[in-house]
């Protein structure tokens, strides 16, 4: 579902390097931030998806359905940053 519906703004790894990027005056969300990941919580999320968020190019996606908006939300919650190199 992140694929299809998401990963051409917020890139296929959550990090905000989609392909559309660069048409957005304010960039795609940048999930593996840990400083927006420690800032958030599931609610939030959930709405933001469900809603959109006004002042930006995020639109709402009422038309997942609740259990497609839990899963989405889930999924977001789970993305991290790559790990470097040891």
């Amino acid at each position: 579902m992140f694929l299809e519906s998401c990963a051409i703004c917020h890139g296929e790894r959550g990090d905000g390097q989609g392909a559309r990027v660069s048409a957005f005056a304010t960039p795609p969300r940048d999930f593996t931030n840990e400083a927006w990941r420690k800032s958030t919580t599931p609610a939030q999320v959930y709405r933001a998806i469900r809603d959109g968020v006004p002042g930006t190019a995020m639109p709402g996606w009422r038309t997942l359905g609740d259990d497609g908006l839990v899963n989405l939300t889930a999924f977001v919650l789970s993305v991290r940053p790559p790990k470097g190199p040891s």
